[in-house]
């Protein structure tokens, strides 16, 4: 007897930096290459922060089966951590046999960097300092006019 299969894979793409405290967003799609519908087909993320929020369509485990050459396709967002990365995994999963499960999972990380403050320097010299050289070279292009 023939055993059906379905071929599902996983992609993400999310931002390969986030500064702290700003909101990072990606998606990320799981998609039947068939050759057969695959049944009850998941799409499913880890390794993001709790306050994570998440939105597939069409709804996971999918309620009828996701024919070949169909996508989940999903969206994620959730609020950058004071430092580190995010490592989450995307893996695209069903209840029907898959021939090449190696590429069922993505792995993709956003490096969170504390950004620099500027430092407010207080250069009121650097003015004066430019003022005085201004006029020195003013000074000097008046007197060779007169000779």
């Amino acid at each position: 007897t023939m055993v059906d299969s379905a071929d599902m894979t996983a992609t993400a793409s999310f931002p390969p930096t986030a500064a702290p405290g700003t909101t990072v967003s990606g998606t990320f799609t799981c998609t039947n290459n068939g050759p057969n519908p695959a049944v009850a087909a998941t799409c499913s993320i880890s390794g993001l922060p709790s306050s994570a929020t998440v939105i597939c369509t069409p709804a996971v485990p999918t309620a009828t089966p996701l024919a070949s050459g169909s996508s989940i396709t999903c969206s994620a967002s959730y609020t950058a951590p004071s430092d580190g990365a995010v490592n989450p995994t995307v893996t695209a999963g069903s209840s029907t046999s898959d021939p090449n499960s190696a590429n069922n999972a993505s792995p993709v990380t956003t490096s969170v960097n504390a950004v620099a403050t500027p430092v407010p320097v207080n250069a009121w010299w650097s003015l004066v300092a430019l003022t005085l050289v201004m006029m020195g070279a003013a000074a000097a292009m008046g007197s060779r006019r007169r000779r």
